[in-house]
């Protein structure tokens, strides 16, 4: 309903080896992926790759999602969202909105062409332990301009953590054309 709170986010799950390797308590967070223009989440600065994980008092749980617990809440009203950053517990007061004051998505409907790419497949991985994404730079893309090679490990765009396929969907997809972007991977077990 219109009167329900409406945070602004989209967001993933974790399964428990996800949220163990990122530390959190438990797994049944909520990892933003988005955050929707002219939100309480965007006013609030609220970022992709936090975990949001309770409001207030209330904390989410395996039968307690983050969208059972905005039902208790009105459009208007004031709250403290919790969440975790880069390894860090922080909390941020919002004013909720309505789903209404949300802006179109960038990227929704606009030409594919314009959204942001860094040009790699999945790769085969070289080493089971480490960390990170195992990639192939494709041709004429940045990942062949930054030097990647086929089997290199990303670990970090941006400074967010990749762990998987949907961490670094999720990265590129923050970027902006045009815009610097760092890219940390391994090769052969050194950082580049």
């Amino acid at each position: 309903p219109e009167s329900y709170a409406f945070l602004g986010i989209h967001s993933n799950e974790v399964d428990e080896e996800k949220a163990e390797k990122l530390g959190f308590e438990t797994p049944h967070g909520s990892y933003i992926s988005l955050v929707v223009k002219g939100t309480a989440a965007e006013k609030a600065g609220l970022k992709p790759f936090d975990y949001v994980y309770g409001i207030d008092d209330y904390r989410v749980s395996e039968s307690k999602t983050l969208t059972d617990i905005l039902k208790k809440y009105k459009a208007g009203s004031k709250a403290k969202v919790h969440f975790i950053r880069n390894g860090k517990k922080e909390s941020v007061e919002v004013t909720f909105g309505k789903r209404a004051d949300a802006e179109k998505v960038e990227g929704e409907d606009d030409d594919k062409c314009k959204s942001p790419f860094l040009g790699v497949n999945e790769a085969d991985r070289q080493d089971d332990d480490a960390q990170g994404v195992a990639v192939a730079p494709i041709k004429k893309s940045t990942a062949e301009e930054l030097g990647m090679q086929r089997g290199d490990l990303i670990t970090k765009i941006n400074g967010a953590r990749i762990l998987d396929w949907t961490d670094l969907g999720v990265a590129v997809d923050a970027c902006k054309v045009g815009q610097d972007v760092t890219v940390n991977f391994l090769r052969d077990g050194k950082e580049m």
